[in-house]
């Protein structure tokens, strides 16, 4: 696309006549492949043609500011879902336990399917009547109808601390059970578990691992490749806690 130059920027004449929310994806990156900030030329355009915005990245840094700040003179909503660092500080006391059972969906590596799996198990239960809650670590995770959004996958938007994840995710997982009084929490983490090698940083599992800490789930399903070794796929069974339940499905 970049290389034929095909501007798709005129067909948003005939959809903003249906529609009143742009939704960005990491729009960033292609801009840096085009060496031109697409985040601020679609921001300008969303309030050209008095839309809201829902970012996959970050919209905090200056250069975004004037675009948000024309957005609120215009009633408009420019958003994206952050975690700020002081996030840890401001979060209340929470008394009320945990008091439901927490499922988590891991993976071995990314463009497996996790999410997937997250939103059929949420339908399937809800309609066998059980009321849902649910945690993604997706950046849109809020737009597919979960309760929380904490993404920690690409150009993740949690500026907490390792350390802090668990307290904060807790303390929301407290907020939800207050709330919504689910019968069942689905929490979904981004991919990987435990290190391919403790040698390479870039396979660090560290985000997953801090993510399960917080979450504390009472059973995890673990989405593997057809090309994970068993002795691998064993390790994270393993791991995942004495009172995890551990069962074994083909998806074919």
């Amino acid at each position: 696309l970049v290389r034929c130059r095909i501007n798709r920027l005129s067909h948003i004449d005939r959809v903003t006549e249906r529609v009143d929310t742009l939704i960005l994806g990491y729009a960033g990156d292609l801009g840096r492949l085009r060496r031109t900030d697409a985040v601020a030329r679609w921001l300008s355009t969303a309030l050209e043609r008095q839309l809201n915005v829902f970012s996959f990245q970050t919209l905090s840094a200056p250069r975004y500011q004037p675009y948000l700040r024309a957005a609120r003179e215009q009633g408009l909503t420019f958003m994206a879902p952050e975690v700020p660092a002081e996030g840890e500080l401001l979060l209340p006391v929470q008394t009320e336990p945990v008091n439901v059972p927490v499922l988590a969906v891991f993976g071995t590596s990314s463009s497996q399917g996790k999410l997937t799996v997250q939103l059929a198990l949420r339908r399937t239960l809800a309609e066998w009547g059980y009321r849902i809650g649910q945690i993604g670590t997706e950046p849109h995770a809020e737009l597919l109808g979960m309760d929380h959004a904490f993404p920690i996958g690409h150009a993740s938007t949690v500026n907490l601390p390792l350390d802090s994840y668990p307290e904060y995710l807790d303390s929301k997982m407290r907020e939800l059970c207050k709330r919504k009084r689910p019968d069942l929490i689905i929490a979904g983490s981004q991919s990987g578990t435990i290190p391919f090698d403790l040698h390479d940083p870039s396979t660090s599992a560290l985000p997953s691992l801090s993510f399960m800490l917080g979450i504390k789930p009472d059973a995890c399903v673990l989405v593997v490749n057809a090309i994970d070794a068993g002795s691998y796929i064993q390790i994270p069974l393993m791991r995942s806690g004495p009172s995890a339940s551990v069962r074994y499905w083909r998806w074919r």
